[in-house]
């Protein structure tokens, strides 16, 4: 019946504001322009019903892999057993943070991160034929981020599961210095307010696919945008985890008359 469908899709819906941060799982974003509007909290077009049930997907793969692993004889820790909570690595004051899947003894004497990832079997296939440097920068830097914030792993474990026919593949991801440094100057960027946009017109891919296509390229969507400090064009992330504001040279408080949205820079 359509209207037994119809109603489990209304009761699943998006939760919470836009977070308002620079993730290691959204850093290998090649729009820079994007991850200036995710840093600042810029909304952008729920996912629809299905999406958010293939989310849910990972998360309950997630803790299967965790207890394939574990009775395979690896030793996982999937919190931190000083928080109690998920490993976490942040700076700029929080601006910038990175969350772990967890931990794992691989028999080199120390910890190393673990990074669990679902993937249908196209995905699986490539990662497989080309390793997941080649087959997906998302991934690949999100591992890389969280090792440079740690300041002390040396190597990731990265371990796919094929949804479509439940077979493992995993590779070790060596921790690279260059790499990092090159993850780091396009956090400045981002943080320093001079990202540019991918596209230098409307319309490309893969600006069309992107769910804050319309804040990016139009005024269509301004209303949707908080006027509130961290939304101004004028201001820029502080290391005590606020906003400073550039054109009253101060902290920010309070949204004033001289709001603007943010100007995103044209592509060269």
């Amino acid at each position: 019946m359509e209207e037994i469908v119809e109603k489990i899709d209304e009761s699943e819906v998006e939760k919470g504001q836009s977070r308002a941060y620079l993730g290691a799982s959204m850093i290998g974003n090649e729009c820079e322009g994007y991850l200036q509007m995710g840093l600042r909290g810029y909304p952008k077009k729920p996912f629809p019903p299905n999406v958010l049930r293939i989310f849910q997907l990972g998360h309950i793969i997630e803790d299967l892999v965790v207890g394939h692993l574990k009775k395979a004889g690896y030793h996982v820790m999937e919190k931190d057993d000083f928080t109690g909570r998920q490993f976490e690595w942040k700076d700029i004051g929080g601006h910038i943070k990175a969350h772990a899947d967890g931990m794992i003894d691989l028999g080199l004497g120390r910890l190393s991160l673990l990074e669990i990832k679902s993937m249908n079997d196209k995905k699986h296939k490539e990662f497989v034929k080309r390793g997941i440097k080649a087959a997906n920068k998302t991934y690949y830097e999100q591992v890389q981020m969280m090792m440079g914030m740690s300041g002390k792993l040396k190597e990731a474990l990265f371990i796919a599961y094929n949804k479509n026919n439940s077979t493992y593949h995993c590779e070790v991801v060596e921790f690279d210095d260059l790499d990092y440094a090159f993850i780091v100057d396009k956090a400045n960027r981002v943080l320093a307010g001079s990202a540019v946009r991918l596209r230098r017109e409307r319309g490309k891919f893969p600006c069309s696919w992107c769910d804050r296509e319309a804040l990016c390229w139009t005024d269509e969507a301004d209303e949707e945008i908080p006027v509130i400090c961290r939304t101004c064009d004028h201001a820029r992330a502080h290391e005590d985890g606020g906003w400073k504001c550039t054109l009253h040279k101060k902290i920010c408080d309070d949204p004033c008359d001289d709001w603007v949205r943010l100007k995103m820079e044209e592509a060269l």
